[in-house]
């Protein structure tokens, strides 16, 4: 019986805060060693500490999450990927059409709920999943009233290579500073979800799934430098990436990220040896390379509201 399954059979408040707190990790699409914070999940469930700090103590007993003194709790290294089974429906598709339309230029900074109901042939159920998805993941928000904004995303050639370049000078230096130490559970953690890829052999895995492992992989190398600034800006520069890794991983064959896996277990055992130097210059080689890869990825163009509304129902090819 899954740990849902179990839960489910429970009738208890801590028990239905523990069901919403894995649909919480499901939503965010957290990996196996991220970090639960009680503050976080209190606001985002909208209630106290407390039965929060209840209910997380239920998924450790359940083997779900583990509590490290001083620091909280975090979803266990051996976690599954997915610990609710992935509800699948039309609005799983219209996500990543979401995603092109707004990097083609067919959806303007501000939309109303009304017009993405119309456009896409949602339900309000469908589109409130989707909007709310979205809004986690930093590229959509709500407007005073009723409408929703399009927060900044890259979206020309030039931006995405700038993007790119800044991410081959930031993570390599990050590697070099004084004391930095990756740590052997971290490391540890990295390898088995790259082992997870490969064996796999990627295809069970959506664009969104690839994308957070790899976002994630490159976060936690950086930070094993011990500086705030570099670690949330590669994190940032991953949030503006989000919507052209989409288009990439449309396109891109499995057996490259096969490579790729590779490519980060091949970083990892030069840290893992002490070998940073040639760590920083391989993590330059492996951006510098994914870049040129990529060339040519984005199409930029002006759109004017008049052609958004004349090609409003136009699905672009990918």
């Amino acid at each position: 019986m899954s740990v849902a399954d179990r839960l489910k059979g429970e009738q208890s408040l801590s028990s239905k805060l523990a069901q919403r707190i894995l649909q919480y990790i499901d939503d965010q699409e957290l990996l196996p060693g991220g970090h639960l914070g009680e503050a976080s999940l209190a606001v985002h469930l909208q209630v106290s500490r407390t039965p929060v700090r209840t209910a997380l103590k239920v998924l450790a007993e359940m083997g779900v999450v583990e509590s490290h003194p001083n620091r909280g709790y975090f979803l266990r290294p051996d976690a599954p990927v997915r610990l609710l089974p992935p509800i699948i429906d039309d609005s799983d598709a219209t996500y990543f059409q979401i995603g092109e339309d707004r990097l083609s230029g067919l959806l303007p900074d501000r939309v109303s709920e009304s017009e993405l109901l119309r456009r896409y042939a949602l339900t309000r159920t469908q589109l409130n999943r989707l909007l709310r998805r979205m809004t986690q993941e930093g590229w959509v928000e709500r407007l005073p009233g009723k409408g929703w904004g399009f927060l900044p995303v890259l979206n020309t050639e030039d931006g995405y290579a700038q993007m790119y370049r800044f991410r081959a000078v930031v993570e390599p230096a990050a590697l070099l500073l004084p004391d930095y130490s990756l740590g052997a559970e971290l490391s540890a953690k990295l390898r088995r979800q790259q082992g997870v890829l490969l064996e796999s052999k990627v295809g069970r895995f959506s664009r969104a799934e690839l994308f957070q492992i790899g976002a994630y992989f490159h976060e936690a190398i950086v930070s094993g430098a011990r500086n705030e600034l570099m670690t949330e800006a590669v994190r940032r520069a991953n949030q503006l990436r989000r919507l052209m890794e989409y288009r990439y991983r449309a396109k891109v064959s499995p057996a490259r990220i096969i490579d790729e896996c590779g490519e980060h277990l091949h970083l990892l055992g030069m840290i893992d040896r002490g070998e940073l130097r040639q760590a920083s210059e391989f993590l330059r080689e492996h951006l510098e390379s994914a870049l040129r890869r990529k060339s040519g990825l984005t199409a930029s163009r002006v759109v004017s509201p008049g052609q958004i509304l004349r090609e409003s129902m136009v699905v672009p090819k990918i």
